[in-house]
């Protein structure tokens, strides 16, 4: 049973050689989602993830793929986790393409996940002049609200 009625979840994504932050691209309605992500390919990223209130995530997947999740700092606000992620199984996508990457994650005490999508364009490894085009995305934020426990993401905010 889900004890809240609203819960922030706050997404970071860093690149992790030296936690330079990655891009983004409002693409309007070129493509399915608005906002592009512009990451390189085989690159290791550190996803730095708050909960506020502090509920804890008991899985967090991204595009098919259950990640570990390290519990960080956890007060009476908000809880704090850290997750590596590789970009190696993706591949550079062409030009005027887009990767629709499927991002999920359990709370605990709910039964479903909360699931959304997130569109990406990879560049080749090492590529920073296109992939820094846009604005510096420093977190991605969902505010999820429960009604009679069925839990959606009522707003998705760029940062």
């Amino acid at each position: 049973m889900v004890t809240f009625k609203t819960v922030t979840v706050i997404i970071s994504i860093k690149k992790k050689k030296d936690q330079s932050s990655i891009y983004m691209k409002h693409d309007g309605t070129r493509f399915d989602i608005a906002q592009t992500l512009k990451l390189n390919a085989d690159e290791t990223y550190t996803i730095e993830i708050t909960v506020k209130p502090p509920i804890d995530i008991l899985e967090f997947t991204l595009k098919d793929k259950k990640l570990q999740l390290t519990e960080g700092n956890r007060d009476h606000a908000e809880l704090h986790y850290t997750i590596e992620w590789s970009s190696e199984h993706l591949s550079v996508t062409k030009k005027n393409t887009r990767e629709t990457v499927p991002l999920e994650f359990v709370l605990d005490g709910c039964t479903n996940p909360i699931a959304t999508n997130l569109l990406f364009k990879l560049y080749k490894p090492g590529e920073t002049s296109h992939c820094q085009w846009g604005n510096r995305l420093n977190s991605l934020e969902y505010e999820i609200t429960n009604n009679n426990d069925e839990l959606t993401i009522s707003k998705t905010t760029f940062r």
